[in-house]
């Protein structure tokens, strides 16, 4: 557990309203992920990349990252592409260990409410959930969401929420930083598509190795 703002834990768990990132969140499918990508670099004849240097290079929206690794692409192209590669994977994808006791805890002992907000494809996000068997402890499920600062503002809006008492999770700097600029209070976890340092960067209230310590720490020092 990591302070890196001026809230304490307790503070951070005084929210009406959760709203968690998927993948390198709820999902551990990194290595899927960065499969079907490398299907795409392939095809266009270009090298393929580590889970190491994926996590230090990928960027949102998906199509400037393979600009960046050489390959010509429009958002239409890489989303086709990585339909086909992902579906061809063999890589299984599951949810990280702890995450549907984290969920059931949170949803039926706690009573908060909450949402997916995630910029994996939509049919793909909700095909997933049910996978996991999860999707009941989620009002709504938002996916393909590349500014998650827009999805952020419409629950607030729809909700009549404070944005000082809705918490976000997530595992990369663009999720923290769209909710820090609307007053929402962060999580970042380390165990997805980014490291420490670059979720440090972003100054998240505090950064956790995975989901279920955020509970866990909560829950058994502070409850």
């Amino acid at each position: 557990m990591t302070l890196t703002g001026n809230t304490s834990l307790p503070k951070i768990m005084e929210v009406d309203y959760i709203s968690l990132d998927h993948s390198g969140t709820i999902s551990n499918d990194i290595a899927r992920v960065v499969d079907a990508y490398n299907g795409i670099f392939r095809h266009k004849g270009m090298p393929e990349i580590s889970i190491s240097d994926f996590r230090h290079e990928f960027e949102i929206p998906f199509e400037r990252f393979c600009i960046k690794r050489g390959v010509d692409i429009t958002r239409e192209e890489v989303n086709k592409m990585f339909r086909t590669f992902y579906d061809q994977s063999k890589i299984p994808v599951a949810p990280f260990v702890g995450v549907k006791e984290t969920l059931r805890f949170l949803k039926e002992e706690q009573q908060k409410r909450m949402t997916i907000i995630s910029s994996h494809l939509q049919d793909y996000l909700e095909k997933e959930i049910e996978a996991y068997g999860i999707r009941k402890y989620f009002d709504e499920i938002r996916g393909s969401a590349l500014d998650k600062k827009v999805v952020m503002k419409e629950l607030i809006e729809k909700h009549g929420l404070e944005p000082g008492r809705v918490l976000h999770v997530d595992d990369m700097e663009y999720g923290i930083n769209d909710a820090k600029d609307l007053g929402i209070k962060t999580v970042a976890v380390t165990c997805g598509y980014r490291n420490f340092y670059t979720l440090s960067q972003a100054n998240p209230d505090f950064i956790f190795p995975d989901f279920r310590s955020l509970w866990t720490q909560w829950h058994n020092n502070f409850k």
